[in-house]
């Protein structure tokens, strides 16, 4: 999992900006790279009881292989940790190119971050027609609403339009559907990260998967 923009770091020294967000300070492991002075938005940590809303800006949750077994395996997981999770009402939509229309899925982005009781935001998964959307997202709204974002592949337009137009610091990491992986060995590197990276305070060092997962997709 990276943040958006600046490979995989953790801000372990912060100042406070004129405009209420930080400037980090601190250099990080030798292997990523080194933030200073960049307005950033949203470093914080999720805790137990804190909501995630899933939505799906590309390809719909109706796909044909992703399975009810899938999909209930990712819940059981999220609520492993403690999470309230929650979809977005045109998750479920499917057109003929496999997602629903710019209008559906912008008005589920929108209500994920408008939610005051919504901490995190992940994606169904990628696709080829996220891009569609950057001309009608309400960038004020996301910027006033900071949450962490997180997904990647067809995502990546939308992470990083949103750390542009916003300074909102964006996560390049697993979709709802990565939750899903029956595979314990592959997972549990996904599960480690993850926790590591939005779950706890501590700077880490990432080393590489041993286990390597073939995606339904």
């Amino acid at each position: 999992m990276i943040l958006t923009g600046f490979g995989n770091i953790k801000c372990l020294c912060t100042r406070e900006s004129p405009a209420g967000g930080t400037f980090a300070e601190k250099k990080v492991h030798p292997g990523a790279l080194l933030l200073t002075h960049v307005y950033i938005l949203n470093m914080t940590t999720l805790k137990k009881g804190d909501g995630i809303r899933v939505i799906a800006p590309a390809r719909s949750l109706m796909m044909s292989w992703i399975s009810k077994e899938l999909k209930d395996l990712a819940i059981e997981r999220f609520k492993d940790l403690g999470f309230n999770l929650s979809f977005g009402k045109h998750v479920n939509e499917m057109d003929d190119f496999s997602s629903s229309s710019i209008e559906s899925r912008i008005e589920d982005i929108h209500e994920a971050f408008a939610d005051p009781n919504v901490k995190m935001i992940i994606t169904v998964i990628g696709g080829f027609n996220s891009n569609q959307l950057l001309r009608y997202l309400d960038y004020e709204l996301i910027k006033n609403n900071p949450k962490i974002f997180c997904g990647f592949s067809d995502i990546t337009p939308l992470s990083n339009a949103i750390y542009a137009k916003t300074g909102l610091i964006t996560y390049s990491g697993p979709h709802f559907v990565s939750f899903g992986d029956p595979n314990p060995k592959s997972f549990d590197y996904i599960w480690e990260y993850f926790k590591k990276c939005l779950c706890e305070e501590e700077s880490f060092e990432v080393i590489a998967a041993k286990e390597w997962s073939n995606d339904g997709f």
